[in-house]
């Protein structure tokens, strides 16, 4: 699971709308206010029908522009659920923290994928390949179709949050061997020469001016990768004076 998913008790929601005048402040409204009365919120996406989709307690949650409307499963070992993505062709998916994968159908929530073996849940992940696979990353990377037919698997072990970059590639850290790991066309390479230099694990990938790679460690720590190369640690600080640039 994504450690730095957004944990809110209630969702305010901000639509900006253009400056009509130098002095005058932006318009903006308040949605959800009702509707999300007691429902925490994991995170949300805005996918390319234009909808907004919320990893809450209670399932999925759609937004229209209109309407909250809440999608749960019979199945279901437990309602929340978190980690939203959206594949080429604008398939919904997301999961619990009980190793079930959910789909999108018809506006039906409905269970794609169950991993059988006992996991670790808060190492359950989910990403989109470049081939349009689902990448299931729970103590082992599972690439799955869209028939929910695995298609190909490798033990690598527990992983950070596999982020998929602007080229199409999955990078991941596999937390056991301290290994930067790339996914790309169904060919998996590994990178030994990225070395953390205060030894812990990466949590999270994030892409930074589609040039630059940040990871953010265990520790709190802030690696920047430029090409092949691994920065000092950097303060928050700096990389605020960094992303204002």
């Amino acid at each position: 699971m994504n450690p730095f998913f957004v944990y809110v008790k209630l969702f305010w929601f901000f639509l900006l709308l253009p400056f009509l005048g130098y002095a005058q402040q932006p318009s903006h409204y308040k949605l959800g206010e009702d509707e999300l009365e007691g429902v925490d919120v994991y995170g949300i996406h805005h996918a390319t029908d234009m909808n907004y989709y919320l990893a809450t307690s209670q399932g999925l949650m759609i937004y229209d522009g209109y309407d909250f409307k809440s999608l749960v499963n019979q199945e279901m070992r437990m309602t929340s659920v978190f980690n939203i993505v959206e594949d080429y062709k604008g398939d919904i998916y997301c999961h619990n923290l009980s190793g079930q994968v959910f789909k999108l159908v018809d506006d039906e929530l409905v269970l794609f994928y169950t991993v059988e073996k006992p996991i670790n849940s808060a190492d359950l992940s989910i990403q989109i390949d470049n081939q349009n696979l689902l990448v299931v990353c729970a103590g082992k990377i599972l690439f799955i179709d869209g028939a929910g037919e695995v298609v190909s698997d490798t033990r690598i072990g527990y992983t950070s949050f596999p982020t998929r970059i602007s080229d199409g590639t999955i990078r991941l850290f596999a937390k056991g061997s301290n290994t930067f790991y790339d996914f790309k066309d169904g060919r998996i390479t590994t990178d030994r020469s990225l070395v953390l230099k205060d030894s812990t694990r990466v949590l999270n990938t994030i892409e930074f001016r589609r040039a630059e790679l940040l990871y953010e460690t265990v520790n709190g720590n802030v690696y920047i990768q430029s090409d092949s190369t691994l920065s000092e640690v950097i303060n928050m600080e700096e990389l605020t004076s960094k992303m204002k640039r």
